[in-house]
């Protein structure tokens, strides 16, 4: 399919013309494109609920120079690289591996991931190209036709479990001291803190309330799956506070803190990190890529492909 299919290398053509002309188009039509997964799931349904076991991962691998929009001939030299194609956008590549045996928890899987991914970047240079977000085992990964497809049917598997270590999953979950517990502090009504400021300064206007805050609907609807993605992780969900047109999601695990805003504007969904000072780096990203995998997920219109008769067609 990849190399020889000519609906899929038409529909290539033209997503790479329309990306040269407005990025937002192009992310529309990219969700037209047939797409695979690595991991299996009750019913055919891809969510984290209904997930079984996985059994490939895939590397993205961003903005790198590609000779005759080519994959780099070093990738033949890897034993373990099963697949490896030009992305859709023609920028980078996918590097498609499959694992030694079954993983079945989404949180090793991601713990795998990120470490796996850091290694394969140092050995063939690719550190800052290789993408450390797409960690979510439901993820989809787009195909695009590519005339030199590169196809091991015997490359090895991966050992995925000998690239973490059991402890790192209870890190700071059991071991730590709570933190102290903070009473909340007594607060006026709002006619006793007018008198107030009255008594103190008669002459001094008092400010106006402020104005309410709307957050949209689409941003309401999702603290049920915000509180899912917690769950999953393992974080404790401080609070969901209420912003303009978000809201900001506060997490913590053992003694570290962490949080990130989520909006809903005209172009969709946003997540932007908040750069409070005494927030965790390591938990504000895993939290991060957590949302920002269950936001960005391809569209129905997408086809599904079964993966072994991608490799089989390849």
């Amino acid at each position: 399919m990849i190399r020889t299919g000519n609906a899929l290398k038409e529909e290539t053509a033209r997503l790479r013309r329309v990306k040269d002309l407005d990025a937002n188009s192009y992310k529309k039509l990219k969700t037209r494109l047939p797409y695979i997964v690595g991991s299996d799931f009750e019913n055919g349904i891809r969510k984290s609920d209904f997930f079984k076991a996985c059994h490939y991962v895939l590397l993205d691998v961003d903005h790198c120079t590609l000779e005759n929009q080519t994959v780099p001939a070093y990738l033949a030299e890897d034993s373990r690289v099963l697949l490896a194609f030009v992305s859709p956008s023609g920028e980078g590549f996918k590097v498609l591996f499959r694992l030694e045996s079954p993983c079945l928890s989404l949180l090793e899987y991601k713990m795998f991931y990120r470490e796996f991914a850091i290694q394969f970047a140092e050995k063939h240079q690719l550190v800052g190209s290789v993408d450390l977000r797409t960690c979510d085992a439901t993820r989809a990964c787009f195909l695009a036709h590519d005339a030199n497809v590169y196809f091991n049917p015997e490359a090895k598997g991966v050992c995925w479990d000998t690239y973490i270590e059991k402890e790192e999953m209870f890190e700071g979950v059991a071991t730590t001291p709570a933190p102290p517990v903070v009473k909340p502090k007594a607060v006026l009504d709002e006619q006793k803190y007018k008198a107030v400021l009255k008594e103190i300064n008669p002459k001094q206007t008092v400010r106006k309330a402020d104005k309410q805050i709307f957050v949209p609907e689409e941003i309401l609807a999702l603290q049920s799956d915000f509180e899912r993605i917690c769950k999953e992780n393992n974080w404790e969900l401080m609070d969901l506070q209420r912003i303009n047109y978000g809201q900001k999601v506060m997490i913590r695990q053992g003694y570290k803190y962490a949080e990130v805003n989520v909006f809903f504007g005209k172009k969709g969904f946003s997540i932007v990190k908040s750069p409070k000072t005494g927030a965790d780096a390591y938990l504000s990203e895993a939290l991060f890529m957590a949302l920002e995998a269950f936001l960005f997920v391809p569209t129905q219109t997408s086809q599904g492909i079964a993966l072994n008769s991608v490799l089989m067609q390849n």
